[in-house]
């Protein structure tokens, strides 16, 4: 598929080959075989993030890879070989022969696995069909045939996946049939299929539009305690999934089995605190529950004694659970963050009074380095979420006071004897916890500890070796210089520096040589527009500070005549070790930003190629276009209506186009939630809505108007005068 020479080759072999991968989905007697005797390897085997290895699995990801690289070939390839096999299928029922259902087993993967493909093919009409009547008469009427447990799994599966594209009364059908399923298999790979089904129906209807679901969700809720009764714990991950996102879809239901629920949440994550699958999973049936505010203050009551419990000395305050090892702590630490980010405000007040002095009493006498790094997101989370509780909160035992406690904590983390690996979160908290003083407007809550917080964040930052770590101290300036540029700017002016040199030079020289190296979108945002506000000051005061400093511009690059670029080795380097032209602070500032320009140039750019879907091959299917017109009509099974229902319709650009959007676009919601998931006070900060492409090209243009830019244009390289020949400032 990789050589365009055998493309056109592959395109019109399509049906064939199709249909000869299905043959080698078929479930083997091995696999039947090992499956039958344990759950837990056709859990695994059958997953759509499945690690294992078969022909089965082999074929299916080949069919994965077509679809991908030929969707529109493919989709109408699959289609027709499906038909094909289906037809066979009945002429082996017929004639009582058992091979039968593997075929329909078969089929029926490989249009689930497809089923992105399938819905769009349907939705351009490249493929037409009545899908409420193929699944009827397919995978609905599988659901029946007892003899083949696994053909009735894969029935359950498939009418799950296209629910989203099935009439009410079609889906009703299907939830019918797999509560009836929960209720009586005999065999639990029917009840773990069957609750992988409704899985899949919630996720594809959306649980904002199950409705339809709410008066099965006590049968579905029942089949899965029955399930986790009959099945190890290496397979307990699809019932987790299910109870997950079961309790999202009614919260008057979820409040009915409250009772239930939450000590089995917190008892699995407690006994399986080492599984990551499976504490990720009950993690968010918690997280699901603190949501709900029908439940979220029961939960919350219930949670106190799981986290009081890494503290004791004795176990009386959490009898009923077992103990959790010291050395596991950090778990329960990020159950506690994902709990408080979760939580509708206000906080249950035994939560805060019983949780917080844990979490700090963890972080002062801890050396653990998880335990440090999982604490000290807690403690963020508590100062983004419930900073109007914590701050009036006090120690009742010390009388010390919520502020005082993250002082003592932010000197901890600021002694550059602490290990750095330690303090990749320091940042971030110094940033929420200046940031929430800011909103309560009692800056004296602050007193006059902020400049002795600066300065211990420069001796961190001057003792630091890790980038991670110099890159989080460096965007503490660079958010105070937001809202207080003249303030910070003098405050490091003031302040000596190592070297005999003031904080100023080294902050700055520090800032501008490490800028090209930072990472995460948040962070270079944060630097670029705080940068670009010093440039700004600093050419509208003629500032002698930017001009005095003297930092690295352009890296100087010997070239001998006759000799290529090679890399440079140690040897290389010993003996010509790198130099870099010398140039003033203030031209640093703006040689940044155009080389932040032309990477946000890059990025638009590569952007717009993916979401460029021209076809490469376009004049290959003009040559065949006939086939592409051609309708499809095979006989299906038992379906008269069917039979001349499916066609295709003649190319066009658009269409094709759409076939192939989705691919490019939920690579980039994947990316999107991630971060959303990672750092929600980075997401959620307004910062985030400026377009930085937009915002530089606004500020150089006007940049390019000063006196200064004339002394500017000196010092720029090749790459820097074609970044701003693209936004029209140099010709």
């Amino acid at each position: 598929m990789d050589l365009s020479t055998y493309k056109n080759s592959v395109k019109t072999s399509m049906e064939e080959l199709c249909y000869y991968l299905i043959l080698c989905m078929q479930i083997t007697e091995e696999e039947y075989d090992s499956w039958s005797k344990n759950v837990s390897r056709y859990v695994e085997d059958e997953s759509d993030d499945s690690f294992s290895h078969s022909v089965r699995l082999s074929a299916l990801e080949l069919l994965l890879s077509i679809t991908n690289e030929f969707k529109k070939e493919a989709g109408i390839g699959l289609w027709k070989a499906v038909h094909r096999h289906l037809s066979h299928a009945e002429a082996l029922k017929s004639h009582n022969s058992s091979r039968w259902w593997k075929l329909h087993e078969a089929c029926l993967l490989a249009m689930g696995r497809c089923k992105q493909l399938l819905n769009d093919m349907l939705v351009t009409g490249y493929v037409k069909i009545d899908l409420d009547a193929f699944v009827r008469q397919v995978p609905l009427a599988d659901l029946s045939q007892f003899d083949y447990p696994y053909l009735i799994c894969q029935a359950a599966l498939f009418a799950g996946r296209f629910s989203r594209s099935l009439s009410a009364e079609v889906n009703r059908i299907f939830l019918d049939g797999i509560c009836q399923l929960l209720e009586h298999a005999q065999h639990p790979i029917i009840n773990l299929s069957s609750l992988r089904a409704f899985y899949y129906y919630c996720e594809e209807v959306g649980v904002d539009q199950t409705n339809d679901i709410i008066k099965y969700l006590p049968r579905i809720f029942e089949g899965i305690l029955t399930t986790m009764s009959r099945i190890p714990q290496s397979a307990f991950i699809w019932p987790l999934e299910s109870l997950a996102i079961l309790i999202s879809v009614d919260e008057n239901f979820v409040s009915t089995i409250e009772n239930r629920l939450s000590p089995l949440a917190i008892e699995l994550f407690v006994n399986y605190i080492q599984d990551p699958l499976i504490n990720g999973e009950t993690t968010a049936i918690i997280k699901g529950l603190v949501h709900n505010n029908k439940v979220s203050n029961s939960i919350q009551e219930r949670l106190i004694p799981l986290v009081q419990s890494i503290v004791e000395s004795n176990h009386s305050v959490s009898s009923t659970l077992p103990r959790i090892a010291p050395s596991l702590a950090f778990s329960v630490l990020d159950l506690l963050t994902t709990v408080l980010r979760s939580l509708n405000p206000p906080i249950n007040s035994n939560l805060l009074n019983q949780t917080f002095p844990v979490v700090i009493h963890l972080l002062l006498t801890s050396d653990d380095q998880q335990i440090l790094i999982n604490g000290g997101e807690c403690l963020c989370a508590f100062l983004s979420c419930v900073s109007v509780n914590l701050f009036s909160w006090t120690d009742p035992k010390s009388n010390t006071s919520s502020i005082e406690y993250i002082l003592q904590i932010l000197a901890k983390f600021l002694d550059p004897k602490t290990p750095e690996n330690c303090c990749t979160f320091i940042g971030k908290l110094i940033r929420a916890f200046i940031r929430e003083i800011n909103k309560t407007n009692q800056p004296s809550l602050l007193g006059d500890t902020l400049g002795q917080i600066l300065k211990a964040v420069l001796a961190k930052l001057q003792s630091s070796q890790v980038l991670s770590v110099q890159q989080s101290l460096i965007v503490v300036f660079a958010h105070l210089i937001q809202n207080n540029l003249n303030d910070v700017v003098n405050f490091l002016t003031s302040t000596p520096g190592p070297q005999g040199s003031s904080a100023f030079d080294f902050v700055m020289y520090e800032w501008v040589i490490k800028q090209h190296l930072f990472s995460g979108p948040y962070d270079i945002k944060v630097s670029i527009i705080a940068l670009t506000g010093l440039l700004e000051y600093a050419m509208t005061n003629n500032d002698v500070r930017f001009q005095t400093l003297i930092v690295p511009g352009d890296q100087i690059i010997y070239h001998q005549a006759g000799q290529s670029i090679s890399h440079r080795t140690r040897s290389k380097t010993s003996k010509q070790p790198e130099q870099w032209t010398r140039v003033p602070l203030v031209v640093k500032l703006f040689k940044i930003l155009v080389l932040e320009l032309q990477n946000q140039i890059n990025t638009r750019k590569e952007l717009e190629e993916d979401m460029n879907f021209n076809d490469d091959d376009d004049d290959e299917e003009e040559e065949d276009g006939n086939d592409d017109n051609e309708d499809i009509n095979d006989d299906k099974p038992g379906d008269n209506e069917l039979k001349e229902s499916s066609s295709l319709k003649s190319t066009d650009e658009e269409t094709t186009k759409y076939l192939e959007r989705y691919d490019n676009l939920l690579d980039d919601v994947f990316d999107f939630e991630f971060f959303q998931e990672k750092d929600p006070d980075a997401f959620n900060d307004p910062i985030m809505q400026v377009d930085l492409l937009d915002y530089l090209k606004e500020r150089l243009r006007l940049f390019a108007t000063h006196a200064w830019f004339a002394i500017f244009q000196q010092h720029l390289n090749v790459i820097e005068r074609n970044a701003l020949q693209k936004i029209a400032i140099l010709q």
